[in-house]
């Protein structure tokens, strides 16, 4: 079984760009659009493997952060100090 993680978006051309953030970062999520999904839904599927330590886990949640930060996604306030760790 594959566990695909959803990180909604909203609309396609702010998913484009977070997955364009995160392929700069070596993170790679494939974006799902319009017509897709309905045209305020666009979100990008995370899949992590059984290869993935947790050191690219924790890497690969920073960029997440990081880059649904910038495109004002997710709330500036949302902790990342966690995900450091070790």
């Amino acid at each position: 079984m594959i566990a695909v993680i959803p990180a909604i978006c909203g609309e396609s051309a702010k998913a484009i760009e977070v997955s364009r953030r995160f392929i700069e970062n070596d993170v790679f999520a494939l974006p799902v659009t319009y017509p897709a999904v309905q045209s305020h839904m666009a979100k990008l599927q995370l899949i992590p493997l059984a290869k993935h330590s947790e050191k690219d886990l924790r890497l690969a949640a920073m960029v997440v952060i990081d880059a649904l930060r910038a495109e004002g996604v997710l709330a500036a306030r949302a902790p990342r100090t966690a995900l450091a760790r070790k």
